[in-house]
């Protein structure tokens, strides 16, 4: 104990300072280890911040690497993991970004440096470290166009009626049973024989209102000789306005090849990719879509008619004549002149001059003459072709239609058999959707290329319909193509070998290519038609579920299997009671990919 008590003295009378020195630099040591333990955690703190704030960014940035760069993902993503740290201490970086538009797939590493309080006192003034995160959706809006037969077969054995419940229910899926979903669009694409884009789209610049596409001069001329060629222009839009009882329902004819099988966006340029509205022509006497006078007074030319009457032997107040003469004399816009008793005619029309009685002579001998003029209408039909008289523009001139009935999808008068409810474009407002399925009346033949085609474009973001996202976006595209019959063209005899008016005008008109001999073969072009569209579609991205309700023949169920995305997207229900259940089939598929991430 004594030599104790002497180190201790000793230590206490030592006045060099060396150990205490070297006790202040241990006292250091030992504070800063015992402090990095406190550093460590305020690191792992701010990791776990940063690691939620760009899981945040990651999923919140995703749907951008489909329309920004890289550079703009890592600003904007270094923005909102600051923001979400919420420690303006702690410096965060993005140092790898990587995308993958295929599989929707967003990855990003970002790089902390922590400042610290203990460690620092040895010299290790901040720490560094990393985190990252992967956001992987490979689709986040769902456009779906249903693609749906309205044509007159459909009225059939409650067809319709089970159909529009299984479109509404097929609606109730995919919105989830909500008014609207923020990422689900439906469109609605109604077909018969045509397809109705809506009458309010005359004035689109899709539309031709020029008259300059070729096609449109079909079935009109301006000159009654067949012979020669109608250079046009023809505005469509401008005939309907001169017939006082009708106007354009909507329908619209289909584009020259290839326009009428893939998606060419119009352009005024380029006036065969432009569209234009369905004008059935007024054909002669006796024909199915007979709907005007085919020689109207405005067809009628004028010429300058002279009236002479004679009265001789009578009295001085013109009565008690021997003898009563009358002549008539035409003069034509060439000069030519012609005279006789029937020469022309002032009946009906307003004199231009007349004498009236003039008499001279005296006692029972008086000679009376009158002379009147007038600008008389005579026809130039006779002689006339049935097809110069069925071409004749001059006749819808001020004309009212005899069989147009007062439905907008009748199959007389120059809307014949366009199909009445319109197309619906994309919208996400269930309401609004089934109500306009509710609208759907089943008329007239069946064109199912033609409703695939409208499918097509309005899925497509660009022109005639431009509500449609990108196909390059995180968008899954399907037309779900229904009908319950085939493509159906009329063969018939006359001036234009076809019974109806067509999508394809008149079979004379040769624009499916070829005159074929009878209605099959017509037929098989149309379905070729049909596949080309199809492809083209899938080729663009569009998936196509099809659905052939009791399907006539094979034929049929080869076609729509082709046309469908892949065999196993193609149903043929037995029944139209049926139809419900394919309807949801498909739809909870398609909800199933909509909530894949």
């Amino acid at each position: 104990m004594r030599k104790l008590f002497q180190l201790i003295g000793q230590f206490r009378r030592d006045e060099n300072g060396a150990f205490l020195a070297l006790f202040g630099v241990m006292a250091i040591m030992v504070v800063a280890v015992s402090g990095a333990v406190v550093d460590f955690v305020t690191v792992e703190q701010a990791r776990a911040r940063a690691q939620a704030a760009l899981d945040s960014a990651a999923l919140a940035l995703q749907p951008s690497i489909y329309v920004d760069t890289v550079p703009q993902i890592q600003t904007k993503a270094e923005a909102l993991l600051n923001e979400r740290i919420g420690d303006t201490s702690i410096a965060a970086q993005i140092i790898e970004i990587t995308t993958d538009e295929t599989d929707g797939t967003l990855y990003m590493r970002a790089q902390l440096t922590v400042p610290m309080s203990f460690v620092a006192l040895v010299g290790i003034t901040e720490m560094t470290a990393s985190v990252f995160a992967q956001a992987t959706r490979k689709k986040l809006f769902m456009e779906v166009a249903m693609v749906l037969d309205n044509s007159g077969s459909m009225a059939n054995y409650s067809r319709m009626s089970n159909l529009k419940t299984a479109a509404k229910s097929a609606t109730d899926i995919l919105f989830d049973n909500q008014d609207t979903q923020p990422n689900t669009y439906i469109s609605i694409v109604p077909f018969n024989f045509w397809v109705n884009v809506g009458a309010s789209n005359a004035n689109a610049s899709w539309m031709d209102q020029a008259g300059t596409t070729g096609i449109v001069l079909d079935n009109f001329d301006q000159d009654d000789d067949e012979t020669t060629p109608f250079p046009g222009p023809l505005n469509r839009f401008a005939l309907y306005d001169q017939i006082t009882n009708a106007s354009w329902a909507g329908c619209v004819e289909a584009r020259v090849q290839p326009y009428d099988a893939d998606d060419t966006v119009p352009d005024i340029s380029v006036p065969e990719t432009l569209f234009i509205p369905t004008f059935a022509p007024d054909e002669p006497s006796g024909y199915d879509n007979s709907y005007l006078n085919d020689d109207p007074i405005s067809c009628q030319a004028t010429r300058f008619c002279s009236r002479q009457r004679v009265r001789t032997g009578c009295n001085s107040s013109g009565s008690g004549c021997d003898t009563y003469s009358s002549q008539y004399t035409a003069t034509y816009e060439d000069g030519s002149v012609v005279t006789s008793s029937n020469a022309c005619s002032c009946s009906g029309e307003t004199y231009l001059s007349d004498t009236g009685w003039v008499g001279t002579g005296s006692g029972s001998n008086w000679t009376f003459a009158r002379t009147q003029t007038c600008n008389d209408n005579y026809s130039l039909a006779g002689g006339l072709s049935e097809r110069e008289l069925q071409e004749r523009l001059c006749k819808y001139n001020g004309a009212t239609t005899t069989s147009i009935s007062s439905s907008s999808y009748s199959r007389t008068g120059p809307n014949g058999g366009c199909v009445s409810t319109e197309l619906l474009p994309l919208i996400n407002n269930r309401p609004v959707i089934k109500s306009h399925i509710d609208t759907m009346v089943s008329y007239g033949y069946t064109n199912i290329h033609q409703g695939a085609i409208w499918g097509f474009h309005a899925l497509s973001p660009t022109e005639p319909f431009t509500e449609g996202r990108s196909y390059d976006t995180a968008t899954y595209k399907v037309m779900i193509l229904m009908t319950d019959g085939e493509n159906t063209y009329v063969k018939g005899g006359g001036i234009n070998g076809s019974i109806r008016y067509t999508p394809y005008g008149h079979l004379v008109n040769g624009r499916l290519g070829t005159m074929a001999n009878s209605s099959n073969q017509i037929e098989s072009l149309v379905d070729g038609r049909l596949l080309e569209t199809c492809t083209n579609a899938k080729a663009a991205g569009i998936d196509i579920f099809t659905i052939g309700l009791e399907p006539p023949n094979q034929d049929v169920i080869d076609m729509l299997t082709a046309c469908a995305t892949t065999p196993a997207d193609a149903y043929f229900p037995a029944g139209s009671n049926e139809l419900e259940s394919v309807f949801q089939t498909i739809a909870l598929q398609l909800a199933d990919l909509r909530l894949s991430i």
